[in-house]
């Protein structure tokens, strides 16, 4: 909120920016690059409306604060593994580069997609949270 959400638009920006480095068609890493770029898309969009609305919603902050972080930590993991991925592509082929790419295709199958969960849960806001009384818990 300090910055509008300026930091986090360039580290995004450097995060679509490795994604893109990595070929579209290539078999292992095609759903890597999408996913990386379609979570980016996302969360720059949530941190938006974020920004917008939360001088109007006091609660929405603190309501989607751990969800959006952990958003965050999975795309930043995509992101390594993109990174690792590029340097896999350019080095000499063989068993490390193998395990490297099949690792980034594991993430991008079986990590990636929860970012999808943490999408939804952060829009949804604050109104299921700021309906709970203190009193009720």
């Amino acid at each position: 909120m300090r910055d509008r959400g300026a930091t986090l638009h360039a580290l995004l920006d450097e995060i679509e920016a490795a994604a893109r480095r990595l070929p579209a068609d290539h078999e292992m890493l095609a759903n890597l690059r999408a996913q990386i770029l379609e979570g980016s898309t996302t969360l720059r969009e949530a941190a938006a409306l974020i920004v917008r609305e939360s001088p109007s919603d006091p609660e929405l902050i603190g309501s989607v604060a751990h969800q959006f972080l952990q958003w965050l930590g999975v795309l930043i993991g995509g992101w390594q593994w993109t990174q690792y991925a590029t340097t896999a592509l350019a080095g000499k082929p063989g068993a490390d580069a193998d395990a490297t790419l099949n690792t980034a295709a594991f993430y991008a199958a079986h990590i990636l997609p929860r970012m999808r969960t943490h999408a939804a849960i952060v829009a949804a806001g604050s109104s299921a949270v700021a309906r709970i009384s203190p009193s009720s818990i």
